[in-house]
């Protein structure tokens, strides 16, 4: 508890300091870089996760190719439907395109068939996804800006480059599938970005200004 304290003494002092920092540099550093590098969250097993016990009637997930989703059982009765929402959304969005017409599937031999909608990920859908990452397939729902710098650390010194640290309220900027979306098939998502919340950014200082340390190894393509 002491450590945090001492800490917001000193990110205290730092944004009031006459070290020539302004809020408003920093807060374009943290911008230009969330600009090339959007907003994305990990999808994989989302479909799966939401179908429970009919999760093994779904084929594919979020971000793969091709999406085979049984969407009624032997009774005829509906199943499914979480995921067909979601991907309702998607296909609407130019994410996916749907095949024509429902395949007539076999489900415990050829006497028993169940329909079946299937969905391919577009060029478009490619853009929007990140696949393979380690967490899986995610998905980039839009852009996150600075709201506010509530406060940053003195810059200092550090293996031969001044950095700073940046502590600030975002925005996001979601993309408007984004939000039907995590409004269908995202609650928890949805609820966390509606709560007030702050993220970090270290900065180091350059010849052409503040930029975002990542941009050092990552450089624009």
């Amino acid at each position: 508890m002491k450590y945090w304290i001492a800490l917001g003494l000193v990110a205290t002092l730092a944004a009031c300091s006459g070290n020539g920092v302004s809020k408003s540099d920093l807060s374009k550093a943290i911008d230009e870089y969330n600009r090339d590098h959007p907003f994305c969250v990990p999808v994989q097993g989302l479909l799966a996760q939401q179908a429970g016990n009919t999760a093994h009637l779904i084929k594919g997930g979020l971000g793969d190719e091709w999406i085979h989703i049984t969407t009624e059982n032997l009774n005829g009765d509906d199943i499914n439907e979480a995921a067909q929402k979601q991907l309702r959304v998607l296909t609407r969005a130019g994410l996916y395109e749907k095949a024509g017409k429902k395949e007539q599937k076999a489900l415990l031999g050829n006497d028993l068939q169940v329909p079946v909608s299937s969905y391919q990920l577009t060029e478009e859908g490619k853009k929007q996804f990140l696949r393979g990452t380690a967490q899986g397939h995610a998905l980039c729902l839009g852009q996150v800006k600075v709201d506010k710098v509530a406060w940053f650390t003195e810059p200092t010194p550090a293996n031969g480059m001044t950095i700073t640290q940046v502590r600030y309220q975002p925005e996001y900027k979601l993309e408007g599938f984004a939000k039907q979306l995590m409004k269908e098939g995202m609650p928890e998502l949805k609820q966390k970005l509606e709560q007030p919340n702050e993220l970090t950014a270290t900065l180091v200082r350059t010849d052409k200004g503040w930029r975002d340390v990542r941009e050092l190894s990552a450089p624009k393509p």
